[in-house]
C-alpha cells in the first residue's frame, strides 16, 4: 500500500475551509442586504399600523383622520417586533430601540395643521374653477361691506331732529289731509325702524322661534380654554386662498347648521358657533342673523342711493316733515334717516327669506326690490318676505362668506373645539382631546440580529456577536 504525505490532505482541508468561509461570508453579506430591506419594510409597516388605528368616531362624524399620539410608542414596538420564536428564520430581527424623530398633532401651528388636513382631503373633491367662483362671491360681498360704512344711528338722529322741529309750523304747511297722513306715516316708519333695533332679532326674522334648537354646550374645559400639547419638530406651513376656500367648503359640507341640522352633535348649529362663538345655538343664530342683516342693509342702502326714483320719494317724504323749517341740514338728516329705515325694512324681508331657504340677489334691481316707502306694515303686522331671485345667493352662500370673513386659524381652532365636544358627548368619550390626535410621524427603529451560518457562529460560541441595522419611516394621513 502506497503512502502519501499528509501535508496534501491538510492543504486541501484549509482550502476547503477558506472556500466555505468565503461562501458563508458572501451569504451573510447577502443576508445583511436583505435584512436592511426587510427592516425598512418592517418599520414602515409598523408605523402604518399605528395610523391604521384612527379614531373611527371622528371619521364617521367629520371625515377627519387622526390617531392617539399617547399610544404610538407602544403600538410601534408591538408591530415592529420581528422575533419569530423557535426555528430558523434568515430574516430574524429583534427590536432594540425606537426613536421618534418627529410627529405632528392636528392642533399644531395654531390650526395650520388642521387646515392642511382638511384641504388635503377636500382638494380632490373641489374643482379649481369652483373654488375661484366661491372666492369671487366672498370678494364681492367684502368689497360691498368695506365701501359702505352705514350707521344705524341715522334713524335715531332723524327722529331726534324731527322732535326738535316746530310742530305747528310744520303742520300748517300741509295743504291736504292726505299730505298730513303721509307725514305721519313717515314718522311712523322712522319710529318703527328704531323699535326694530330693540326687538329680538330672531323674533323679527323667524316665524316659528319655538322650533329652534335649545342646545347648549359647556366649553369651560374645552380645547380653546386649556394649554394644548404640541408635536415634535413641527414645520410651519403657509396658507393661501385655495386652502381658505377648501376649509370653507369642508365646514359647509360636514358641519351642522340652521338649515342643515345633523343628528348627534353637541350643538345643532355648529357653523353658526364658528361665527358667534357662544355656548348656545340660539345665541349663535342671533349673531349670524344680525350679520346677515348688516350685509343686506349695506347692499340695500347702496341700491337706494343709486335709484333716482326712490331717492326722489325719500326726499319728498323728508320735505313733508322738515321742509317747513327751511333748514337744509335738517332736511338731509331726515332724508338719510328715511333711507336707512327703508333699507332696514327691505333687509328684514331679505333675512326672513334667506332663513326660509330662498335666494336673494346680492345687489337689488327694480324687479327684485320688495318694500314700499309708505307700506311697511307687513314688517311688524305680518310676516312678509323679499322677492326671491333665481340667480341670487342663499343662506349657505352668505354663511360661507361670513366664514371667509373670519381668520382661518381662528376658524380651525373653533372647529376642533366643537368637534371635540361632539365626540365627548355623542360617544361618551369624556377623555377625548383633539390635541392628542396624530396626523404625521417619522420614526427610526434599531434592530439587532445574529449570524446564522455555522462557520461564523463556531468562531465564537457566545452570543455576543450581535449585528445592528436601523431604518427610518415617515407616514402621514395627508
Amino acid at each position: 500500500m502506497k503512502r502519501e504525505k499528509g501535508s496534501i490532505t491538510i492543504f486541501s482541508l484549509i482550502s476547503l475551509l477558506l472556500i466555505t468561509a468565503a461562501l458563508f461570508a458572501m451569504l451573510e453579506g447577502t443576508r445583511f442586504q436583505e435584512l436592511q430591506r426587510f427592516a425598512k419594510l418592517q418599520t414602515k409597516a409598523a408605523l402604518e399600523s399605528v395610523f391604521a388605528n384612527y379614531n373611527t368616531c371622528l371619521w364617521e362624524k367629520y371625515h377627519l383622520l387622526g390617531t392617539n399620539e399617547t399610544l404610538m410608542g407602544e403600538q410601534v414596538e408591538k408591530a415592529a417586533d420581528g422575533r419569530t420564536g423557535r426555528g430558523t428564520n434568515f430574516l430574524r430581527l429583534n427590536t432594540e430601540k425606537i426613536a421618534t424623530k418627529s410627529y405632528t398633532l392636528i392642533t399644531d401651528g395654531e390650526g395650520r395643521v388642521f387646515i392642511g388636513s382638511v384641504a388635503g382631503y377636500m382638494r380632490d373633491n373641489l374643482l379649481y374653477e369652483t373654488a375661484k367662483e366661491l372666492y369671487s362671491q366672498y370678494d364681492a360681498i367684502k368689497h360691498l361691506m368695506d365701501s359702505n360704512q352705514m350707521d344705524l344711528s341715522d334713524i335715531g338722529t332723524a327722529l331726534k331732529e324731527i322732535e326738535n322741529t316746530d310742530v305747528p309750523s310744520r303742520t300748517n304747511s300741509f295743504e291736504t289731509t292726505a299730505t298730513k297722513e303721509a307725514a305721519v306715516d313717515v314718522e311712523a316708519i322712522l319710529e318703527a325702524a328704531k323699535n326694530w333695533q330693540k326687538l329680538g332679532i330672531l323674533e323679527l326674522v323667524i316665524k316659528d322661534t319655538e322650533k329652534l334648537s335649545n342646545a347648549e354646550q359647556d366649553f369651560s374645559d374645552g380645547l380653546l380654554e386649556r394649554t394644548l400639547k404640541t408635536g415634535k419638530n413641527y414645520v410651519d406651513t403657509s396658507i393661501g386662498w385655495q386652502e381658505r376656500i377648501l376649509l370653507q367648503q369642508y365646514l359647509l359640507t360636514y358641519l351642522s347648521s340652521f338649515q342643515n341640522v345633523q343628528e348627534g352633535r353637541a350643538l345643532a348649529y355648529e357653523l353658526e358657533y364658528l361665527i358667534g362663538q357662544k355656548p348656545s345655538d340660539i345665541e349663535n343664530l342671533k349673531v349670524v342673523a344680525t350679520r346677515l342683516l348688516t350685509i343686506r342693509e349695506a347692499a340695500n342702502f347702496l341700491y337706494l342711493l343709486s335709484n333716482p326714483e326712490k331717492m326722489a320719494q325719500a326726499e319728498a317724504a323728508a320735505t313733508l316733515i322738515a321742509g317747513a323749517s327751511l333748514n337744509p341740514v335738517l332736511l338731509e338728516v331726515v332724508k338719510i334717516g328715511i333711507l336707512t329705515a327703508w333699507a332696514l325694512a327691505e333687509s328684514i324681508l331679505d333675512v326672513r327669506a334667506l332663513l326660509a331657504g330662498k335666494r336673494i340677489a346680492l345687489l337689488k334691481s327694480e324687479e327684485t326690490w320688495t318694500s314700499e316707502l309708505f307700506n311697511m306694515s307687513e314688517i311688524t303686522n305680518g310676516f312678509g318676505m323679499a322677492k326671491e331671485s333665481s340667480w341670487g345667493l342663499n343662506y349657505e352662500n352668505y354663511l360661507g362668506v361670513l366664514l371667509l370673513l373670519e381668520n382661518e386659524q381662528t376658524l380651525a381652532m373653533r372647529t376642533m373645539s366643537v368637534q371635540e365636544a361632539t365626540i365627548r358627548k355623542t360617544y361618551q368619550d369624556v377623555s377625548f382631546q383633539m390635541d392628542l390626535l396624530l396626523t404625521q410621524a417619522s420614526v427610526q427603529i434599531s434592530y439587532s440580529y445574529q449570524p446564522v451560518f455555522p462557520f461564523l457562529r463556531m468562531i465564537d460560541a457566545e452570543e455576543r456577536w450581535k449585528y445592528a441595522v436601523s431604518a427610518t419611516a415617515n407616514y402621514g394621513y395627508y
